[in-house]
């Protein structure tokens, strides 16, 4: 027992330090994309907290209602991120400050916290940034690496090392991994939870799934004062631990689709408060609740299916004029054909899987859950390019990042499955050939 634990905490530490540092520091060197760097993916995005936390020290932490923004030059140009750093580093002044309304931003509220705290410490800037940095990439790590050991306890270990390598050169994660807008690890919440509970409940530890429920909703609600962006997706991932168990352990159908529903409606209920939240946020410089909900809808109904030749939606008119199949043409070929040659392997993998489940008898349920698992949870990245069809269109350069939401995972697990499997099979192979020699 004690032999065992020892396997599970190397894995996860080992996991946790090499995650960390690839997102962190980018050790592997897998970026060769048109991304402008790993230093420098999604500036104008992470340029916005830096241009908060600047107001929250100038003014207050809940300053106009704790929104994200950035701080002008008098002459009314917008800075990005280089230009936010040096307004806070006091090497640059900045104007007025143009608050971000897309959504409500509690990562801005978080890193001022942070960054009053570094402060009274007298942690310079550049560390204060790197600090930063590092909150962000840890917090990734360690959630990814959570889910590696899961997947160890539920597969087994080649699998497990086969995801954890898997993820750390996957070049979409190391580019997000730091972002202090998106803090990705928030997004694989609710997925992690599901499958904590559903690993419990089929130990037989008395699980109160009120509490699984309730701890959805909270999460899909921190994650959507954090972003708008991938909700949908979030939600769906979250349902896919649910999927795996009940084909594992042979649910009865009425069972899986109650507990699928329930858990999806408690996800959409944590989005539409935090939805509510962002209303009431708006409503005290908007002056109104009319036009509070009128700001968000414009953005929303920019990002997603608008009307293309509406004056209002003029900066949005290709991303709202492309078709639903185009959006899927981008993102089913990858920036570079990456996920096309992954989808490939995937499939490959599927029917070798197919053909292992006839002569299997160890594992036979657990491999079929995770095949049939890997296609449904193709279903989270595809409700984002479909419902934000417009997002997904403007945003091609970020948003195959959700085939990791929890698409890619469940397929390089399977991948890592079945290539073990292949290779105990050719070893037996060889002991039973070798044995007939000696006799």
């Amino acid at each position: 027992m004690l032999l065992k634990f020892k396997k599970e905490l190397i894995l996860f530490v080992a996991s946790l330090i090499l995650l960390f540092c690839s997102y962190q520091f980018g050790i592997f060197s897998v970026i060769n994309g048109p991304w402008g760097g790993f230093e420098r993916f999604q500036h104008s995005s992470e340029s916005v907290v830096f241009g908060k936390i600047t107001q929250s020290r100038n003014e207050g932490i809940f300053s106009y209602q704790g929104r994200l923004g950035r701080l002008h030059f008098p002459s009314g140009r917008v800075n990005e991120n280089t230009s936010q750093k040096l307004i806070l580093n006091q090497k640059l002044s900045g104007g007025n400050y143009q608050p971000y309304n897309s959504n409500f931003g509690l990562q801005g509220v978080f890193y001022s916290l942070v960054d009053k705290a570094l402060t009274k410490l007298n942690i310079d800037f550049k560390s204060r940034v790197f600090i930063f940095h590092a909150i962000t990439s840890f917090l990734l790590a360690v959630v990814l690496a959570l889910i590696i050991l899961l997947f160890y306890l539920e597969l087994g270990m080649p699998p497990a090392i086969f995801l954890l390598f898997a993820l750390a050169f996957e070049q979409w994660l190391v580019l997000i991994g730091k972002s202090l807008y998106w803090s990705f690890w928030f997004f694989y919440i609710p997925f992690l939870i599901t499958f904590i509970f559903h690993k419990f409940d089929e130990q037989n530890k008395n699980i109160n799934f009120n509490y699984f429920y309730l701890s959805i909703f909270i999460t899909v609600f921190f994650k959507s004062l954090f972003g708008y962006e991938f909700v949908s997706t979030v939600i769906i991932a979250a349902l896919t631990p649910i999927v795996y168990f009940s084909i594992k352990n042979q649910w009865k159908k009425i069972q899986t689709i109650k507990r699928m529903l329930i858990t999806g409606i408690y996800g959409v209920f944590g989005f539409l408060t935090a939805f509510i939240a962002h209303i009431v946020q708006l409503y005290f410089s908007a002056g109104s609740f009319s036009e509070s909900l009128s700001i968000i809808l414009y953005r929303a109904i920019a990002r997603t299916h608008g009307e293309p030749h509406d004056s209002k939606n003029i900066h949005f008119v290709d991303s709202l004029s492309s078709s639903v199949f185009s959006v899927y043409k981008i993102y089913l070929k990858g920036m570079l054909g990456e996920t096309t040659v992954l989808m490939v392997v995937f499939i490959f993998a599927t029917i070798i899987s197919y053909t292992r489940l006839k002569v299997m008898k160890k594992n036979f349920n657990s491999l079929k859950a995770l095949t049939i698992t890997l296609w449904f949870s193709f279903l989270a990245p595809m409700s984002w390019y479909t419902l934000a069809k417009g997002h997904s269109f403007d945003h091609n350069h970020l948003n195959h990042v959700l085939w990791n939401l929890p698409f890619n995972i469940f397929g390089f697990t399977l991948v890592g499955l079945v290539f073990y499997l292949l290779v105990q099979e050719l070893l037996n192979k060889l002991r039973f050939h070798s044995k007939r020699r000696l006799i």
